[in-house]
């Protein structure tokens, strides 16, 4: 009996590994990396926040004019997260606008704009510096950051489908209009 109990946990475990191996190996590249999670020690693969989900990569700053749009981000989480959407923001003081410590980001967005989308630690998102994942956003929709908020939409798949700058508002109809063709 207890032989049987081991053979079937073993198999069990097996098929866990091959279903995450195989979610992993559909993941693009950059999508495959561990990321640690705005003011946690836990880090976690971007592949589980993305996979199956049409998302949303905006880089976002305290202290910047466009602060407000955290309000719109919000709603549209809000709005489509259950078919499959989801925001994703990461913090950059790459235009010297962004908190230096993570504690003050995390309490400021969810005092002021009640986010509940995953945030990302305070990253580089433009330059040599760049993470692989915005080197990546910028690459694929040849685009580059010229300043904080700018969207990267990415479909279901892991593609990388368009970008907006920072003046295109998380309301704009065009905006909205590409995301619910991906959902």
């Amino acid at each position: 009996m207890k032989r049987r109990n081991f053979i079937s946990r073993m198999f069990a475990m097996m098929a866990l590994f091959s279903l995450t191996e195989s979610r992993a190996q559909t993941c693009a590249e950059p999508l495959k990396e561990k990321v640690r999670l705005l003011n946690q020690s836990v880090s976690v693969p971007l592949c589980e926040l993305t996979q199956g989900k049409v998302c949303l990569f905006v880089n976002v700053a305290s202290h910047c004019g466009f602060t407000y749009q955290y309000e719109a981000l919000e709603k549209l989480q809000q709005t489509y997260q259950k078919k499959g959407f989801t925001v994703i923001g990461v913090p950059s003081s790459d235009f010297f606008q962004e908190k230096d410590k993570e504690s003050d980001i995390a309490q400021f967005c969810q005092l002021n704009y009640g986010v509940s989308f995953p945030m990302l630690e305070k990253s580089h998102v433009r330059g040599s510096d760049a993470t692989p994942l915005f080197k990546w956003l910028q690459a694929e929709t040849d685009t580059s950051i010229k300043w904080n908020f700018y969207k990267f939409l990415v479909d279901k798949n892991g593609k990388p489908i368009q970008a907006f700058a920072s003046m295109t508002e998380p309301t704009d109809a065009k905006l909205i209009a590409a995301i619910e063709s991906l959902l």
